[in-house]
Order: structure tokens, then sequence, then C-alpha cells
């Protein structure tokens, strides 16, 4: 099948990036894209190239604004995931600030996005950081820690929430982090600017592709073809998988577009937060001819 060889080659993972291949999938396998094989070709060249790592499919967008700041030869070429799709579970009890006051929290690291989010986190029950105690762990640890009541409060992918939440019986969401940082531009898709230059013509019909895919996905009549697609692509939970869609849905994250706001206040964001040391502009951060010329592409084929 065209799809589940598209996913496979361009090794999307389980979370955000399987739900994006989902929809990709769900796309590919609709026929859509009848017509424009063209579009199709770009997109698995521009596989090939994620798989010589010359593109990135999916990075944290604070990745490309840590290589602007270090004038790296890489930019920014669209949004993958535009905004956050995590959400603070807390354990049974534990959902209030006079609660949680002193407890350890979950997180995976002591700086940067770790910090940021869990700040985000703690932020509606009126704490910051230096009012809990950070507990340093792996994502995957988090379930398991937040069941035996070794941390009271962690930041979890919507899927992996909505286990959670049916797992540890009591357990409530505290904070959708879209919510409380809506200008934290979280996902990209970044290039090497040697690949870009050299391979126009795929950069641009590969982005066309994913503008139909996004289309796709945000279009209420797919839901359930989208739902069922993403399901058998990542072998996730029906349930989990329905509720981190919607999730994504009311977040507006299916979108290739920059918005230049949020792309500088995160690039800002990292400074704070000790990423980096500079402020990169925008256009050290972004390159957006080619999403530009993808966008003109797709309308002048009548899919705009």
């Amino acid at each position: 099948m065209i799809g589940t060889f598209a996913l496979g080659l361009c090794g999307f993972g389980v979370g955000f990036g399987a739900l994006f291949g989902g929809c990709l999938i769900g796309f590919f396998l609709t026929g859509f894209l009848t017509g424009f094989f063209f579009f199709l070709m770009g997109f698995f060249m521009a596989c090939a190239a994620v798989m010589l790592e010359l593109l990135t499919i999916g990075a944290e967008a604070a990745v490309v604004v840590v290589g602007a700041a270090a004038k790296a030869p890489i930019h920014a070429i669209a949004s993958y995931g535009a905004k956050l799709d995590t959400e603070c579970v807390a354990a049974p009890g534990y959902n209030t600030g006079a609660k949680l006051r002193g407890q350890n929290v979950g997180t995976t690291g002591a700086a940067g996005f770790a910090a940021t989010t869990l700040a985000a986190c703690l932020r509606p029950l009126g704490l910051t950081l230096a009012d809990v105690h950070p507990v340093i762990m792996t994502r995957s640890q988090f379930v398991g820690a937040l069941a035996t009541g070794a941390i009271k409060v962690a930041s979890f992918h919507a899927d992996d929430a909505y286990v959670v939440l049916h797992q540890i019986k009591g357990s409530t969401v505290v904070d959708k982090e879209y919510q409380t940082l809506p200008k934290w531009w979280y996902g990209g898709v970044s290039s090497l600017d040697s690949y870009t230059k050299t391979h126009p013509v795929v950069t641009e019909h590969f982005l066309a592709a994913l503008i139909l895919a996004n289309n796709w996905m945000n279009n209420p009549k797919n839901f359930k073809a989208l739902v069922n697609l993403t399901v058998r692509a990542t072998g996730e939970d029906k349930a989990a998988v329905t509720y981190a869609l919607r999730f994504n849905l009311a977040a507006k994250s299916f979108t290739t577009t920059m918005n230049p706001a949020s792309v500088m206040w995160t690039a800002k964001e990292c400074k704070v937060v000790g990423d980096t040391t500079v402020v990169p502009t925008y256009n050290q951060i972004v390159d957006n001819h080619f999403l530009l010329a993808a966008q003109k592409l797709v309308k002048s084929q009548g899919n705009g």
C-alpha cells in the first residue's frame, strides 16, 4: 500500500508523528492524489532525504531555533504539529496548588523544553518550579511513577494522557498546554540549506503533499477514516487515538503554516530557558519561500 510504504520509509514514530503519519496514510489511500503523481514522487524523494538526514520531519521546532542561533546551515521550511499536544495530569487528590506544593513532579529534564512544559503544567495551579521537587526520568516512566505515588504530576502527550486517565482512577487533567502556552511553536519540518537549494522542486512537491494531507485531516468528513487508519498505522488503542486526534484538531495543530509571532516567541523563550545565548531573527530560523511556492502549486491544481 502506497501510504503504508510512505510511512515506513519516513520512519514516523509513535505519538504525534504517528498520528500525522496516519493522516498521510489516509490521504494517500483515499486516492486523493490521483492526477497529482508529481506530488507523490516529491513526497517519496523527500522521505529518502529524511533517511539521509538531509531533511527532518517532526522535530521540535526549538531544535531549528537552536541551530539558527548557532548559525547552522539549516532552516525550518514548514510547521508540523504547530501546537503543543501535551496535557498535564495530576495523581488522585493532587489537582490543587495547595496539595501539590512541595511534592515530587515528573520531568524529562532540568532545563530547556522540559522545564518550559513543566512550568506550564504548574501555572494553572498558581505554582512555579520553585514550589515543587522535579524528578528527572524518561517519559515512559511517568505512568508507573504516577500510579505508585512517586510523582504527583507529569506532562503527557494526549494519547498517553488518555491511557493514564483510564488506568489511574481519580487522576485528572489540570492543563492543556496549548492553552497555557498558545504561542509555543512545537513542531517543524527542517532541512539543510544544501538540500533545498539543490532539490527545490522535490521540496515544493513534498510540502504540497503535506498541505493536501493537512486539508484532508482537518475535514470533519474524514475523521472516522482518519481514526481507523491511524490505529492501523500505530497499533494504539482506538479510543486513545480518537482522544488524541480530537485534542490536536481542537488545538489547530495540523497546519504547515509558520506563524511569525509564534516563531519569535519560541525563539525568545529558548534564550530564557538557556537553550541559546542569542535570539536569532525570523529569517535565520525560517525559509518560507518553498512553502509559499507549494501553496501556489496546490491552488493552481484546484485544491486550495
